[in-house]
């Protein structure tokens, strides 16, 4: 890649995980989580190693399944969740792994700042100017 490489909080976030040797990604996607799915794809065009990503169609089964493999070998795991909702539906399971004291890591999306299309941290709800 003849493009110079800037380090970013997405490189920083794979790193750590890798650092603290989780194996599994347990992830319901979403528009927050482009940045890091860039930044993997980086990684893979490196040759380099980074958590499996286990898709799940819900952020109550992304929780749980990384309950169940902490539980099954002993091993704590990540969960990557959405915005707002998908941590709030992600609550219930973090809560009852607490309570059992079953390691699992949550990562969560950031909501935008403001509505306001060119405010830095904006959410741009308009894409039909030529800067979309």
């Amino acid at each position: 890649m003849s493009k110079e490489y800037m380090r970013t909080a997405s490189s920083d976030l794979l790193q750590g995980l890798v650092d603290l040797g989780i194996e599994y990604l347990f992830c319901n996607l979403g528009t927050d989580h482009a940045p890091l799915i860039e930044e993997m794809a980086h990684w893979r065009e490196q040759g380099r190693a980074f958590p499996k990503l286990i898709l799940c169609p819900h952020e109550n089964t992304a929780v749980h399944m990384a309950g169940g493999y902490a539980v099954a070998t002993g091993r704590g795991q990540a969960v990557l969740v959405h915005v707002d909702a998908g941590t709030a539906n992600a609550a219930m399971g973090l809560h009852n792994l607490c309570r059992t004291r079953i390691p699992v890591l949550l990562i969560a999306g950031r909501a935008p700042m403001t509505t306001f299309d060119d405010v830095t941290g904006g959410r741009r709800s308009n894409c039909s100017s030529s800067h979309c």
